[in-house]
């Protein structure tokens, strides 16, 4: 009986620490909107005309935590593991947050604009970011886990890493998304139109639009792709698997070749031969990832039967 009451105790004290635990996660983003939302009004990390980036930023960074950690963590599966996974996005949220802000307030001080050596600090600094991203998620969940006395497992980790490259491409998609708009802000041509980005017929009426169109072109494909390695990422965190070459291929196709490719065109401008290669890398990298998905969900399902 002793022990029954015990384990019963310990119940409770575990559902009581969760409780404090979620009522945090709600806590957390909210303050991290609002510094956000202040810090815009005050540095303009997104420029004025640009509400919808600033409202995307906003929802990944503070809304993704709450929906991961408390809604599907706390409401609809009440699963430790899923609120591990909410805090994993909440610090990455704050890292992005603070990247940004740094990055405007380098800008504003050594007046840096959007140019090579700029840009490749930017990029090493995000390396960085990513790789204490990493570190820090697999700490992260062993803290939470350790909450409802619990120990991280060989499939916990996993998931917590995939969660933390899940986060880590999530940073780089949203503070490309600011720099981008930025940057393209700067140089809009007048009377620009921006369907004209998507017909592939449009032929520019001078260099100077020209130059845009492609920069602008090569800016929306390679957002696509990193947002295409997010979502892979958290759909490997949520269980599903692909093999292990099947992951590292992809990046090289929708990360590092279009960053290649983007470069390359930057110093030579072969424009339009990089850009094609650039929509077939990251094209191929998505189709090998959904193939393979498909495959071992149809492998998986086969042996339960």
């Amino acid at each position: 009986m002793d022990k029954y009451l015990e384990r019963k105790i310990e119940e409770i004290n575990i559902r009581l620490r969760l409780g404090k635990l979620d009522s945090l996660l709600l806590l957390i983003p909210t303050l991290l909107g609002i510094a956000f939302s202040l810090s815009q009004y005050y540095l303009r990390i997104v420029k004025e005309g640009e509400i919808a980036v600033f409202i995307s930023i906003l929802i990944l960074t503070a809304g993704l935590p709450i929906y991961i950690g408390y809604y599907r963590g706390g409401i609809i599966l009440d699963s430790i593991v899923e609120r591990a996974r909410g805090w994993i996005y909440l610090a990455n949220g704050f890292l992005v947050f603070m990247i940004l802000v740094v990055a405007d307030i380098l800008e504003t001080m050594f007046k840096l604009e959007y140019v090579y050596p700029a840009y490749l600090l930017f990029f090493l600094a995000g390396i960085c970011a990513g790789i204490i991203n990493l570190t820090v998620a697999q700490r992260i969940g062993s803290k939470v886990l350790a909450l409802a006395s619990m120990k991280s497992s060989g499939g916990d980790k996993r998931t917590f890493t995939y969660t933390a490259l899940s986060a880590f491409f999530l940073a780089g998609f949203t503070s490309n998304l600011a720099s981008y708009s930025n940057y393209l802000s700067k140089f809009l041509p007048e009377e620009f139109s921006y369907i004209r980005s998507i017909d592939p017929w449009y032929s520019p009426s001078n260099v100077y639009e020209r130059a845009f169109l492609v920069e602008m072109r090569f800016s929306t494909i390679f957002l696509i792709f990193i947002f295409f390695l997010f979502l892979l990422s958290e759909i490997l965190a949520r269980g599903y698997v692909v093999r292990r070459s099947t992951l590292p291929i992809c990046f090289l196709l929708d990360l590092f070749l279009p960053i290649g490719f983007s470069e390359i065109r930057r110093l030579f401008g072969f424009s339009d031969v990089l850009l094609i290669l650039c929509i077939a890398s990251g094209t191929i990298g998505i189709a090998l990832a959904v193939i393979d998905l498909k495959k071992r969900i149809k492998i998986d399902s086969a042996k339960t039967k």
